[in-house]
């Protein structure tokens, strides 16, 4: 198919990532497997692919993919780093970079492998949640106890500050206030009773 820009990705799984080597980042395995992505693939169709590629199907699954991603052509070669691939946008980098990169030939991933979580809750090959009953429950709808805040009041640096809020019993206003006039005409001296 002309245009068709799907590609076969070599698939470590069962070695190393290796930083700070000539080429920037290398994936180690010693017996890598490959497996198929087209432009429609998404995250979950990749992570499906290769656990039954690797013939683990139902009893491991996929935790996080790592792309090998090509940064710059050096005299020496091509230097890469490592990319972590957490989503369906991620995937479109793959193709991005092989079109900026013609020549790298393979495209390589790193995938860790864990153990499915129990049957008994957690989340299922599809990646929905599950409990015992079969009920979906996902833990953002489980309610929280939290504490209730505290509040601590601060020192006030201003001494004079702390005490003008302390509360007066007194009703009695000062006859003058320096600066509060009807007239705006002055400060006026108090008068004698």
């Amino acid at each position: 198919m002309e245009g068709d820009e799907s590609f076969l990705a070599l698939v470590h799984h069962d070695g190393k990532i290796r930083y700070k080597t000539r080429e920037g980042v290398k994936f180690t395995d010693k017996s890598p497997t490959n497996v198929f992505i087209t432009p429609r693939t998404t995250l979950h169709d990749l992570q499906r692919s290769i656990i039954r590629k690797l013939g683990l199907d139902g009893r491991k699954r996929v935790s996080m993919i790592y792309y090998r991603i090509p940064i710059s052509v050096v005299a020496r070669g091509v230097k890469y780093g490592c990319f972590a691939v957490e989503g369906d946008d991620d995937l479109q980098i793959l193709f991005h970079c092989r079109r900026q990169f013609p020549e790298v030939q393979t495209t390589e991933l790193f995938v860790e492998i864990v153990d499915p979580i129990a049957s008994s809750g957690g989340e299922d090959e599809r990646g929905e949640s599950r409990s015992i009953a079969g009920l979906g429950v996902a833990a953002a709808e489980i309610p929280q106890q939290l504490p209730p805040p505290s509040f601590e009041v601060a020192p006030d640096p201003d001494p004079h500050v702390g005490e003008a809020l302390i509360p007066d019993d007194s009703d009695d206003e000062p006859q003058f206030i320096e600066g509060d006039s009807d007239d705006d005409v002055g400060p006026v001296p108090p008068q004698a009773p």
